[in-house]
């Protein structure tokens, strides 16, 4: 993983907007960040401190605090348990753009999100991007009595269904409804969603005992086609250009 985005949720609303990328240049050992033009489609954006100017790119031999922050310290007791749930090899110190690209990089405390960019990782020329699926209080509801019978989905292929939430179905029982694609991705991958045939969702891991927010881990893949539309979205473009 050599590069991360940053989307951010509007206060009190429900828009999101991608304001930010992370590169880490592994020759260099040298992290870049550069806000991006999502940060220029709401007045309530407000730059990220030290960051000020949303012009200039920074750089930095550490991950920036704004990043860092959200990985969990390897002293945790839940560390082992918490690379399981992202289906990261415990025994291997991960990338820390992969951990945030797999985690989302939340936090209770903020509006912030993570996402990895598209990587070609496969030998079938598809490119990846893995999500957890987001679970509304209604569908919790739902699965509160059947979190056992969560393992069974391992390895299910989901569809999605275009109901205004892009809510995720399992192929083959439509009437199974798995969760939701998170709203910052909902939002940013929106045009490119359309083209339904174009993508594939499968679960690529099931952590029955983890938090509502890390029980079901995705992956999205699709065509290169699809991702040279996503780099033609506005928001994805850098604004600095040094």
């Amino acid at each position: 993983m050599k590069s991360i985005f940053l989307t951010w949720q509007v206060p009190h609303g429900k828009s999101w907007h991608l304001v930010g990328k992370l590169t880490y240049e592994e020759d260099q050992r040298l992290y870049r960040f550069a806000y991006t033009r999502g940060t220029q489609n709401s007045a309530h954006f407000m730059p990220f401190e030290p960051m000020r100017d949303v012009r200039k790119m920074y750089f930095s031999r550490e991950l920036f605090p704004l990043f860092a922050n959200r990985l969990l310290n390897k002293s945790r007791p839940e560390y082992s348990n918490f690379l399981r749930w992202l289906n990261i090899e415990p025994t291997i110190a991960p990338n820390p753009l992969l951990f945030l690209a797999r985690s989302g990089g939340m936090r209770a405390t903020d509006l912030l999100r993570v996402f990895g960019w598209p990587e070609l990782t496969r030998s079938d020329g598809l490119y990846e991007v893995y999500f957890f699926s987001g679970f509304s209080q209604d569908l919790r509801s739902v699965w509160a009595d059947q979190t056992p019978q969560l393992d069974s989905l391992l390895g299910q292929r989901l569809r999605m269904v275009h109901d205004g939430r892009f809510s995720l179905v399992l192929e083959q029982e439509e009437t199974t409804k798995m969760g939701e694609l998170p709203g910052h991705l909902a939002k940013l991958f929106q045009r490119v969603l359309n083209e339904s045939n174009s993508l594939t969702t499968t679960v690529v891991n099931v952590n029955a005992e983890a938090p509502w927010q890390l029980k079901v881990l995705c992956k999205l893949a699709f065509p290169e086609k699809i991702k040279v539309q996503l780099c033609e979205e506005e928001e994805f473009q850098v604004i600095s250009s040094y």
